[in-house]
């Protein structure tokens, strides 16, 4: 982590967990709004986004299953242009993140770190989440899951209070 102090010169480097792209995708999911407000602050202000390598299978694979299991729950089967649709909608998603933001590796130190914060939170994904953010030297992980905010071994913020925190620099 890198020291601040009280005023930053340039914005903070963001970590941006799943959960948020997710809410960024998905206008049905209930944090859409703060994420698509926190994204249009970002892209306005040129904050520099990161995303774990991880994110972008976990986007695309539950953007496109999410996506399927609502038509069938709808109608109980799915077409092929359908589920190719879906595919696409899933590869736009994950286009748009790679154009917005700057992927971060799992490398083995990412991994080791990982490993050794299972102590502390028992989430594996998770914890490769807050050791990438540290050992890149990430300024805030952003994430709207509650229990990660609360455990979070690097400094983490919701979108909405990230929001908030950007409006005030």
């Amino acid at each position: 982590m890198r020291e601040q102090g009280p005023i930053m010169s340039k914005p903070p480097t963001l970590l941006i967990d799943t959960n948020v792209w997710l809410d960024y995708f998905d206008p049905a999911r209930p944090a859409f709004k703060d994420a698509f407000e926190l994204f249009d602050l970002c892209y306005a202000e040129d904050v520099e986004l990161y995303y774990t390598a991880a994110s972008l299978t976990d986007v695309f694979f539950i953007i496109g299953m999410s996506q399927k299991h609502a038509i069938r729950e709808e109608r109980g089967q799915l077409t092929d242009s359908e589920a190719s649709a879906i595919n696409e909608l899933a590869w736009g998603c994950i286009r748009h993140m790679h154009e917005a933001a700057m992927p971060l590796p799992q490398s083995p130190a990412i991994l080791c770190e990982a490993f050794n914060l299972k102590a502390v939170y028992r989430d594996f994904e998770d914890d490769v989440v807050m050791a990438t953010a540290r050992l890149a030297n990430i300024d805030f992980l952003v994430t709207n899951d509650r229990t990660l905010l609360t455990k979070a071994t690097v400094p983490a913020l919701s979108a909405r209070d990230m929001v908030a925190y950007l409006r005030t620099l």
